[in-house]
């Protein structure tokens, strides 16, 4: 079985909570009504660099070893706070946070990298109607380099 996914999000929420002030608690999916920064695991697709490898074959012929499956993690990184000016602020902040660091290390060895992406309106209203809360300010965080190995 492979971690790479939790070491991932392991990761994100180790950089945001060593670099934030502790007034900015970092929770993944938060409980309703929690302050801090928020991170929800979205979304997972193929990550397009580990598409089409050779597979591994022994001097015989056969099929030495399953191919790795290299994703992309999206996340919704957004800021919970009852005052819209602190939120806005909170998140500003880890978003700053996350661009000057955009390679992380997970506990395994793993470099992965991250960046914001962009989602149309209609995508981000989609993602909140799914989670049943309400549309407010948010990001799309995406990690890749992700690899469970085959």
């Amino acid at each position: 079985m492979s971690a790479a996914i939790a070491e991932a999000s392991a990761a994100l929420v180790a950089l945001l909570r060593d670099r934030l002030e502790p007034s900015h608690p970092v929770m993944l999916s938060p409980a309703e009504g929690a302050e801090g920064i928020a991170l929800r695991l979205l979304h997972l697709r193929p990550d397009a660099r580990h598409a089409n490898r050779p597979l591994g074959f022994d001097p015989q012929g056969t099929r030495a070893a399953r191919p790795d499956l290299g994703l992309e993690l999206v996340y919704l990184l957004t800021a919970e706070h009852g005052e819209e000016m602190a939120a806005q602020t909170a998140l500003g902040t880890a978003l700053a946070v996350l661009h000057g660091n955009p390679v992380l290390e997970t506990s395994s060895g793993a470099r992965l990298t991250v960046s914001l992406l962009s989602a149309p309106l209609a995508e981000m209203t989609m993602a909140w109607t799914a989670l049943r809360e309400t549309l407010r300010c948010g990001a799309l965080i995406v990690v890749s380099g992700v690899v469970l190995k085959g």
